[in-house]
């Protein structure tokens, strides 16, 4: 059992630690005023993080704009945020499962490959057209439930943390090197063809097992992205076919306007 059981963040009682990340720790919990059992991911506050309030309004605001995206069957629901003493807390829909990075230990069958990243463009593409940037697309953030069912999670600390400079900074690991658009390590801006390169990359390790671009350190990585092509997937795992290998480098163009109009577009070429 957890240590933290039975603590109480806002009206929250924790019931177990479900997941452990660089910025936050993830609860199964219990919410008693609307009888149910909800993700609680607990950001602790530091100096090197935005205030608490500040966080906690932009968590707010962010949970407003997902709203208008609720019932989508792939974007894990966000019910509530708060504070409490030293901490900032989000309550999110709870999915019984595990998260796609514990799955990637290899490369995954290709028929699942192409189902996740189904629903993970049908989710980049729904949040896009709602106004809505993820920012961190990255097997930690993608849900797969006992049920088959696939989400994507975390759209409000991405956002938080991009708009306080901590996704970029350097020496940090809170968005992940390996999934970081060129025009990101460039300074620029985020759009929804950010999120696309991110799909990208991960389409590219679900098929060979590798991230696409790897280094000695972040930021060799980030120069990677700016400056070489990754290896064509099916040179990596024999078998693919060869015009996954174009599917693959359109949606990790350098230039955002060279890769697909779409996330769904991605999509459907890779199936």
């Amino acid at each position: 059992m957890s240590a933290d059981a039975g603590r109480v963040i806002g009206r929250y009682r924790l019931l177990r630690e479900v997941a452990r990340g660089d910025v936050a720790v993830v609860y199964l919990a219990q919410d008693p005023q609307q009888n149910r059992q909800v993700a609680l991911k607990v950001l602790e506050v530091s100096p090197s993080m935005p205030k608490a309030a500040e966080m906690a309004q932009r968590f707010r605001r962010e949970a407003a704009a997902l709203a208008r995206l609720a019932g989508h069957r792939h974007i894990a629901a966000m019910y509530d945020v708060g504070q409490a003493e030293n901490v900032v807390y989000l309550a999110m829909e709870f999915i019984d499962g595990a998260s796609l990075d514990r799955r990637l230990t290899g490369p995954l069958d290709p028929p699942l490959a192409a189902r996740v990243a189904a629903a993970v463009a049908s989710a980049l593409d729904a949040a896009h057209a709602a106004g809505i940037l993820h920012r961190d697309v990255k097997p930690a953030n993608i849900l797969i439930g006992r049920d088959g069912r696939i989400a994507l999670t975390d759209f409000a600390l991405a956002a938080a943390l991009a708009e306080q400079g901590q996704l970029t900074k350097a020496g940090t690991v809170i968005g992940t090197p390996a999934y970081l658009a060129p025009e990101i390590v460039r300074g620029g801006t985020a759009s929804a063809a950010t999120d696309q390169y991110a799909l990208a990359a991960l389409v590219y390790e679900m098929l060979s097992g590798q991230q696409p671009f790897r280094g000695e350190n972040a930021m060799a990585v980030l120069r990677a992205h700016v400056q070489d092509e990754p290896r064509p997937p099916s040179a990596v795992r024999r078998g693919l076919p060869p015009p996954v290998d174009a599917v693959v480098a359109r949606g990790l163009a350098k230039k955002p306007d060279q890769r697909f109009p779409n996330c769904a577009a991605l999509a459907t070429a890779l199936a």
